[in-house]
């Protein structure tokens, strides 16, 4: 009886939500200076004293970027596998990071007070770069597993070269190149995710519709079609949205890599295939996913701390690598 009810779809992502709610609060509660239960409560409702300002100023706009970040890379990670209809597809991948990151510095560079449309060069970096890939990937190898990473790794190897060249001959522009290159959640203020929030919601709430038209997909082409389903065009708008996910987190969070691959995997482990319930739940585990490595990341070498991508990428990567293997084994690669 237990183990049935633990395979319930509803109950899952429940406790899921319910996970993801302990990382908020163990997110605010905790970190470099250590607060009481009390002080949570009164820095978090009243503001007042020294704690208010760790709180309401410092750890709560951090911890809702860190989970808005997990969402957006996740669902982004999801909409790109059904839109390309491969599992290894993510933002890092396919060198959607690193294209929007390249945008936003060279926005920098050239364009006096870019900073207002910060998260528009991001967008359109990140939806040049996916597009440039999947050109790539269609023109030469028919968008199989590898050939999509191979090109994916060499559109986000052109634009990361831009980003350290611009760091180099521009250093006053992004002084803290290896922060953002690492990505993580230092230092981020109201004002630094109060415009990416609003893209990232939206574009979050518009992927959540078209997760019935995502199953019909993985029918295949012709039976989508055949349910009235324009498949060409709702695949290039899930590369669009996930292009927005993915730019609105690399404007304030950096290059942070792996959730957006690691998040769909596992998800699709403890829900199933469904991306009505697979979407939600991978939401939930990538919100998880940042706001515990970002935590962990300011407890375990407190004072001082590590950036949060660093721990995300120490997990991504053996991920990515056993994914690569298992799908060569299976004759996917």
């Amino acid at each position: 009886m237990l183990i049935r009810i633990l395979k319930n779809r509803a109950v899952i992502l429940s406790l899921a939500a319910v996970v993801t709610f302990f990382a908020l609060v163990l997110g605010v509660g905790f970190g470099s200076v250590k607060l009481t239960f009390g002080e949570c409560i009164r820095g978090l409702f009243f503001g007042t004293g020294t704690e208010g300002i760790i709180i309401r100023s410092l750890r709560l706009p951090r911890v809702l970027g860190a989970l808005l970040s997990g969402a957006a890379l996740g669902g982004a990670g999801l909409l790109l596998q059904s839109a390309v209809a491969n599992p290894l597809a993510a933002p890092n991948t396919i060198g959607i990071n690193a294209g929007a990151g390249a945008a936003v510095m060279l926005s920098l560079v050239f364009i006096k007070n870019s900073f207002v449309f910060q998260s528009v060069f991001a967008f359109l970096g990140a939806l040049a770069a996916a597009l440039v890939t999947l050109f790539i990937a269609s023109r030469f190898g028919g968008m199989s597993r590898g050939t999509v990473v191979l090109a994916g790794v060499a559109v986000g190897a052109v634009f990361n070269a831009v980003i350290s060249y611009l760091s180099v001959r521009f250093p006053d522009v992004l002084s803290s190149y290896a922060s953002f290159s690492v990505g993580g959640f230092s230092g981020i203020l109201w004002k630094d995710i109060t415009a990416p929030s609003a893209v990232i919601l939206f574009m979050l709430a518009l992927g959540m519709l078209l997760a019935p038209l995502m199953n019909l997909l993985d029918l295949g082409d012709e039976l989508a079609a055949s349910f009235g389903v324009k498949t060409r065009a709702l695949r290039f708008l899930l590369v669009v949205i996930s292009a927005a996910l993915a730019s609105a987190s690399v404007s304030y969070a950096g290059l942070i890599g792996f959730v957006g691959l690691i998040a769909p995997h596992v998800s699709a482990r403890l829900i199933g295939s469904d991306k009505r319930f697979l979407y939600p739940m991978t939401l939930l585990f990538g919100s998880s996913l940042t706001v515990l490595s970002d935590l962990l990341a300011r407890v375990l070498f407190a004072p001082s701390e590590l950036p949060s991508g660093i721990l995300l990428n120490a997990v991504g990567a053996p991920f990515f690598l056993a994914l690569l293997i298992f799908g060569r084994r299976k004759g996917d690669v």
